[in-house]
């Protein structure tokens, strides 16, 4: 496929281009997206040229999630809102049979509207991508740009990468266990400066959910419904006002025939007509919007922190221990690292590391142990913050003899080498 991007005075456009013949590559659900617009998908058109077809994509106003990221930091508000118009496409997707192996979803080609920051995809059926896949690459991809001073959020990003190696779970399913226990976090939880582990999380205290807030904010649904519909309301009232001077005028100086105050009638009629359909259709979409109704009753969002209160409980019993291991100086905050086998890695990125230690200060992959000749070794991968080893700092790629009972340091976070 190809790829480019052209202008015009009012719009901006992506070009897409295919090799299929005619319509072989363009089934009915592709069809059925060039004769009505969905929410969450970018407008699709389609030509043929030399009898192949080329779409195009109206990102007028919309921001690539490459371009936003490196603009924007990712926050919690920022980060649910995109998750939850996911979370709608996909279940429109399953209404329309869309194929959801068709959505270009990199991050040069996965849309934002920069300040509602809901997401928007194209939809082409000349291409055919993994979305499950996808998904991760993008959760891993905006790690490199999420806020890690917000601790709770950090860690629930964390766990959505990590789930999302599981087969079983569904993307759908990954989002709302991990984002709707987020937002029941307690503020009032004590939380120290370091996040707890999200390979083996704990259970959290629980404060009502705000995955959806416009639904749950009874003033913040009304602000952003009197917003919505007050230019309707506006045209409504100023055409009443029109028609009432009108026949004010021709009660008082005859300046209109009675035809046609008559005939003005269905003009009048037709705007509010017009109005009406235009607030009707804004509650729907904004005021009573349906988005996950079903994650914001109450007894739901009980029965969801319990389940997920009992998974976290049977999660972190007895952790599994290795030959050897590396003594958390703070195990409240960071665990034990069991060692297996060699050579070991680690950092802050499960899927790339052997030992996983969460902190902002530490690097995706921090360091690495080796066994040689009956002999440990300790090296730094060009980390960030620095490997220490009983309080001195190594050199990236260098190797340093390392002891049972040395102190070893990733960043400001100690471990003891020992046996098991």
């Amino acid at each position: 496929m190809n790829f480019y991007h052209s202008n015009d005075i009012n719009h901006y456009y992506l070009h897409i281009s295919g090799d299929g013949t005619g319509d072989e590559t363009i089934d009915f659900r592709a069809k059925m997206l060039l004769h009505n617009n969905l929410d969450g998908f970018v407008p699709m058109k389609v030509t043929y040229i030399d009898n192949k077809p080329e779409f195009s994509y109206d990102i007028t106003g919309l921001s690539a999630i490459e371009n936003f990221c490196s603009k924007n930091t990712i926050t919690e508000e920022i980060f649910i809102s995109m998750m939850q118009s996911l979370i709608d496409i996909l279940v429109l997707s399953d209404k329309y049979l869309l194929n959801t192996d068709c959505f270009l979803f990199s991050p040069e080609q996965l849309y934002i509207d920069p300040i509602t920051y809901k997401l928007f995809i194209c939809y082409c059926p000349i291409s055919y991508v993994n979305l499950k896949d996808c998904f991760h690459n993008l959760i891993c991809y905006m790690l490199g740009y999420i806020d890690y001073n917000n601790n709770p959020f950090t860690e629930a990003v964390y766990r959505i990468q990590n789930d999302c190696t599981r087969p079983e779970l569904t993307i759908k399913t990954i989002i709302e266990t991990n984002i709707t226990t987020l937002s029941l976090l307690n503020d009032d939880a004590d939380r120290s400066d370091n996040c707890i582990n999200p390979e083996l999380p704990v259970q959290q205290s629980l404060k009502p959910c705000k995955i959806n807030k416009h639904l749950i904010d009874d003033f913040e649904k009304k602000r952003l419904n009197f917003r919505l519909i007050f230019p309707y309301i506006k045209l409504s009232a100023g055409s009443l006002i029109i028609y009432i001077i009108l026949i004010f005028l021709q009660i008082k100086f005859h300046l209109l025939s009675p035809i046609m105050i008559i005939l003005l009638i269905p003009v009048f009629m037709g705007i509010l007509g017009y109005s009406a359909y235009k607030i009707i259709k804004l509650r729907e979409k904004y005021y009573d919007a349906p988005i996950l109704k079903e994650l914001i009753t109450k007894q739901n969002i009980n029965e969801m922190a319990n389940a997920i209160a009992e998974e976290k409980k049977s999660e972190i019993v007895i952790p599994a221990e290795g030959k050897y291991t590396l003594i958390s100086f703070d195990p409240i905050h960071y665990d034990n690292i069991y060692i297996d086998d060699f050579p070991f890695t680690i950092g802050k990125i499960s899927g790339q590391c052997n030992g996983f230690v969460f902190s902002p200060s530490v690097s995706r992959v921090h360091a690495r142990i080796t066994l040689a000749d009956d002999t440990f070794y300790i090296q730094d991968l060009h980390s960030t913050s620095g490997t220490f080893l009983n309080g001195k700092r190594l050199n990236s790629d260098t190797l340093y003899p390392l002891s049972f009972g040395d102190t070893v340091a990733f960043s400001t976070i100690k471990f003891t080498f020992n046996p098991s």
